[in-house]
């Protein structure tokens, strides 16, 4: 384990940002968030259509999103498909309220766990 990954494991954050109250335990993450939150600067490009990301994690999956229509995750209630773990939430909670509650109701277990949420196989 080298200092990083030792600093990271224990919580310890040498690294101090002087405009805010955050710290760091990499010096990579601390320059991070200075360059997309104090100076409001999107670093990773989209080379498709220029839109602008924080991070590299964000730009793929804008990518497999957009620009591929990947939707890789399914409502286990209804069946449509999205492409991320957090939009299936958000749609159970919006559509789904009331069979949520019911099925609290009638003491069964709602489906609730995004982890549940069924990945489509990919075309063969």
């Amino acid at each position: 384990m080298n200092l990083d990954e030792a600093f990271n494991f224990a919580g310890i954050k040498p690294f101090k940002c002087k405009q805010c109250e955050r710290s760091f335990a990499r010096f990579n993450k601390l320059r991070k968030h200075v360059i997309c939150v104090h100076e409001g600067l999107k670093p990773c490009r989209c080379e498709v259509c220029e839109k602008g990301f924080h991070s590299r994690h964000d730009l793929l999956r804008h990518i497999t999103a957009v620009h591929n229509g990947e939707r890789p995750y399914n409502c286990n209630y209804c069946g449509k498909a999205f492409h991320s773990k957090g939009d299936v939430k958000r749609h159970v909670g919006r559509l789904h309220k009331d069979r949520i509650v019911e099925e609290a109701r009638n003491d069964i277990k709602p489906d609730l766990n995004v982890a549940n949420a069924k990945i489509k196989p990919e075309p063969e």
